[in-house]
Parts: C-alpha cells; sequence; structure tokens
C-alpha cells in the first residue's frame, strides 16, 4: 500500500535539488542499495528521505524537469505521514502553488489534513494485514529508510496494531548502535567462482544473519558464504554463527560483538584456505 505525491513545478527545480529539499525539514537522505540498506547522501531517481531523529519507513523522492514525486510505504508512522505533507505544504508555498496530485487526483493544499487522517486510517489497515501474513508465513520483511527489519509474532505483539507502537519500534531497531551487515561479494579467479563474505570488526556491535541463503547476482548463484575477520581470516559462516553468542534483534537477525580474543580463538579454531574450498 502506498501513498504517491506529484507536485507540477514548472521547471523551477532540477534533480540536483534533493539536497535542498532534504534541508526544508533537516532530514538525511541516501539511497537503498542491492539488500534494501541506505547508502548516505547518495541520489538517483528513488532517493530517501528520513529523520535521524525519528527513522521509519523512509519518503521516496524523485525529481525530473516536471514533477516533484513523493512516494510513502503504509504502513508508515504517524510522524512520518505528518512529516510528508508538512514537507508538501513547505513545498508549494516554495513555488507559490496550491495544488498537487494525491494518488493521480488533482487536489488541494486545504485537504492536507484530510489526507493525513486517511493515510493514519489505511496504515492501522495495513498492520492488520502484515499480521495476517506474520501468522501464515512467520514473518514479513519490512523495508525501511536504513535496514529493512523481519517482523515475527514478537513484534507484532509489541506493535499490537498501534502506529504509535509501530513507530517506536521501527525507529529503535533502526537506530540500533550497530553496523547492518550485508554481503560483500569476492571473485575467486582461480577458482572461476564468486563467494560472499560478511566482515566483521573488532569490538563493535555488528548484526548478522542467523542463517545464510542462496543470493541470486548478475545471474549468478551464490551459495558459498563466509565470515572474514581480522581482513584476511576467513571461517565458514555456518560453522562461525554455531561458535559465537548472539542477541535477538530481528526474527532473522542478530547482534553480535567480538572481543579480540574471542577473534584469535575463532581463526585458531575454525579458519580456512577458501582457495581449498
Amino acid at each position: 500500500m502506498i501513498t504517491n505525491i506529484i507536485i507540477k513545478h514548472n521547471n523551477l527545480l532540477n534533480s540536483n535539488n534533493i539536497q535542498e529539499i532534504a534541508e526544508l525539514k533537516d532530514l538525511s537522505y541516501g539511497t537503498l542499495d542491492l539488500f534494501n540498506c541506505i547508502n548516505y547522501f547518495e541520489t538517483n531517481d528513488k532517493t530517501i528521505l528520513f529523520d535521524k531523529n525519528n527513522i521509519g519507513r523512509g519518503i521516496e523522492l524523485f525529481i525530473n524537469n516536471d514533477n516533484i514525486e513523493f512516494s510513502l510505504n503504509l504502513p508508515s508512522s504517524i510522524y512520518e505521514i505528518k512529516l510528508l505533507y508538512s514537507l508538501i505544504k513547505n513545498i508549494l508555498i516554495k513555488l507559490n502553488a496550491n495544488e498537487f496530485y494525491k494518488d493521480n487526483k488533482l487536489s488541494n493544499i486545504s485537504n492536507i489534513e484530510k489526507y493525513i487522517d486517511e493515510d493514519i486510517n489505511n496504515s492501522i489497515n495495513a498492520l492488520q494485514m502484515i499480521n495476517e501474513k506474520v501468522e501464515k508465513n512467520r514473518f514479513y520483511t519490512l523495508v525501511n529508510a536504513v535496514n529493512p527489519i523481519d517482523l515475527s509474532i514478537k513484534e507484532m505483539k509489541e506493535i499490537n496494531y498501534d502506529l504509535k507502537s509501530f513507530g517506536k519500534l521501527i525507529n529503535n531497531l533502526q537506530s540500533v548502535d550497530a553496523i547492518y551487515t550485508t554481503p560483500q561479494l569476492l571473485n575467486l579467479n582461480d577458482l572461476d567462482t564468486t563467494i560472499a563474505i560478511y566482515v566483521l570488526i573488532e569490538n563493535t556491535n555488528s548484526i548478522i544473519p542467523n542463517k545464510v541463503f542462496n543470493l541470486s547476482v548478475d545471474k549468478k548463484t551464490i551459495k558459498n558464504f563466509y565470515v572474514l575477520l581480522s581482513g584476511i581470516h576467513f571461517i565458514r559462516f555456518e560453522e562461525f554463527i554455531n561458535n559465537v553468542e548472539l542477541k535477538y534483534y530481528d526474527y532473522n537477525h542478530s547482534i553480535i560483538k567480538l572481543s579480540r580474543s574471542k577473534i584469535d580463538c575463532l581463526i585458531n579454531n575454525l579458519e580456512i584456505d577458501i582457495s581449498a574450498n
């Protein structure tokens, strides 16, 4: 479920004005990578705006010669819904305009409060749909501003169909003092194969998956996953995950922090030569 807003700007803005729009509300911005994690301060045809002090789903922004287009995935937090329409109002004032398109229908600035209420109600309905999917499939992956979150029954009970609780949860999880690690691809030319590696840093909180699944990248299927420690030491992911202590993050992910002594122990007992595997 998506709410879509288009503002006609008649060539008054260009694609380089993304930063200017973000500054209207002191927002951070970036783009999502292959794994739906933020690349800060990058822009493309789907730039994500968000408040670093209250991180939500993220507001998608696209600018061309004629239009400024915003999209917001629902459910979203009450805060972020109001943020979207406050931003729209600021831009309309800046352009000395009153009209915009809401879901392809021409509308007026006077309807903004009505649309806020509609998006809040639609978000509550969307939470119900997510809950049904979680009950059926055990978890639901929510794409957000900074990193995805895999919601389970645990999280849905915490939310309890309440948008304030939903907003608090997704902000707290995206604000955790930890690096959301994603696999980096490494080509082993001598073996004509590609492996995926998770790079972990000493004494640094990292969010890692509990289990890895085959990746399909550029028509290649990646089946071999490793953890890289101290920049040069490789350990098979499955063996690594079975020999470390993990703290719950979401349904499919945990937080880990490795001391120097633990890293040395893992290297001594589990390191492999990837050229021979």
